[in-house]
């Protein structure tokens, strides 16, 4: 095990949890994802040599496979996109270190924000961006119109952007 290498890949654990959320869109998978990519980071970094080339990129490497691997499992038939996948990436490496550290800030601040809101305004956002529902299916799956969703939907927007306002 490299110590060094372990300590590097912990410390930069937001910028790499991240990175996982971005491709999975789903805080608790990425988090799951995150704690097997500990587990690989830890029992890979001996085999690392910084010849080999940048040791976050071997890391987002490593994160896409699990992420990979975890589609496969649950979706055997569907193929892969991984022009997507690369997207992803180099957006993520395009990132300077200062915008990266400005996404972390307002990613923080957004996530207190949401948890300022009630249960039931966290749950609608939850289905609408987590879990990609359109307004017609919230509507039919809460009991209440679509324009009921979309009204409420707008509300809890302007409250976050308002929250988000009052963070900076």
């Amino acid at each position: 095990m490299s110590a060094p290498l372990v300590l590097e890949f912990m410390r930069r654990r937001a910028q790499h949890l991240g990175f996982l959320r971005v491709l999975c869109r789903d805080d608790a998978l990425a988090e799951e994802l995150f704690q097997d990519l500990v587990i690989a980071v830890i029992e890979g970094a001996s085999r690392f040599r910084v010849d080999d080339g940048d040791f976050d990129a071997w890391v987002r490497g490593i994160a896409r496979n699990l992420w990979r691997t975890h589609l496969r499992r649950i979706r055997p038939t569907t193929p892969l996109d991984a022009a997507v996948e690369d997207a992803v990436a180099k957006a993520w490496d395009d990132r300077s270190p200062v915008e990266a550290l400005e996404q972390e800030e307002r990613l923080a601040r957004l996530h207190g924000c949401l948890g300022r809101l009630n249960a039931q305004a966290r749950e609608l956002v939850r289905r609408r961006y987590e879990a990609a529902e359109n307004s017609a299916t919230i509507a039919a799956a809460v009991g209440r119109s679509v324009a009921a969703i979309d009204t409420a939907l707008c509300r809890i927007r302007t409250s976050l952007l308002g929250c988000l306002g009052k963070e900076t």
